[in-house]
């Protein structure tokens, strides 16, 4: 699965990905936006695909390629177990 919205490298993501299967979702957030012209043989969703049902349809290893927000939408529909990696000054906990 892909969501590069324009401003991301998504030239870059259809050469490293050349003919593999490719599912590309389109978020509707208003900030991002998904002009770009995609391989044909891509198949191109909405959010409503990402579901652990439609996920599954995919195959037994599905990589997901996008933003941080994309990628923990699909993080959280499979009840992925996640953890906090780092703190951010924003984040830290009251000493």
């Amino acid at each position: 699965m892909v969501c590069l919205p324009d401003h991301k490298d998504l030239d870059g993501a259809v050469a490293a990905l050349g003919a593999l299967p490719v599912t590309f979702v389109r978020l509707p957030m208003p900030h991002l936006r998904f002009t770009r012209a995609l391989p044909p043989h891509w198949d191109v969703v909405g959010p409503a695909a990402i579901t652990p049902e439609s996920l599954a349809t995919l195959g037994h290893r599905v990589v997901v390629l996008g933003t941080v927000y994309f990628t923990g939408i699909v993080l959280d529909a499979v009840g992925a177990d996640t953890e906090r990696l780092y703190v951010t000054s924003t984040s830290r906990r009251p000493s």
